[in-house]
C-alpha cells in the first residue's frame, strides 16, 4: 500500500476513460506487480483495446518477455478476459511460480 502513496505524490490519478490505468493503480494481489502509471497509458494507446463480450472477438495474442513475479500476468487476464493467448518469459526461474496452463 506504501508503494501506491509513494506514486500517488508523484502521478495524477487515472480518468474515467483510462480502463488499464485504473487496473494499474487499484492493483494489490498478489504475485507483485511493479509497473509504472505511464506504461498504462502508454499501453492504452499502443495496444488494442479489449473486445467486448458476446462480440465474436479474435483472440489477442501476447507475449511478455521479462515478467519478473507474475503480477502483470493477472493484471493482463484482468484488462482483456477470455480474449488474452498470453505467454510470458523470464531469465529468473522463480518466475515459474506464477505459470498457468489453460
Amino acid at each position: 500500500k506504501a508503494r501506491l502513496d509513494v506514486r500517488a505524490s508523484f502521478h495524477q490519478v487515472p480518468g474515467r476513460r483510462e480502463k488499464l490505468a485504473k487496473l494499474f493503480w487499484m492493483y494489490e494481489e498478489s504475485p507483485v506487480f511493479d509497473q509504472w502509471l505511464e506504461y498504462a497509458r502508454f499501453y492504452e494507446k499502443n495496444l488494442p483495446a479489449p473486445c467486448g463480450q458476446n462480440q465474436g472477438c479474435n483472440p489477442l495474442r501476447l507475449l511478455e518477455i521479462g515478467v519478473q513475479s507474475g503480477g502483470s500476468t493477472q493484471l493482463w487476464r484482468k484488462y482483456y478476459g477470455d480474449q488474452l493467448r498470453y505467454v510470458g518469459i523470464d531469465i529468473d526461474v522463480r518466475s515459474k511460480r506464477s505459470e498457468v496452463i489453460k
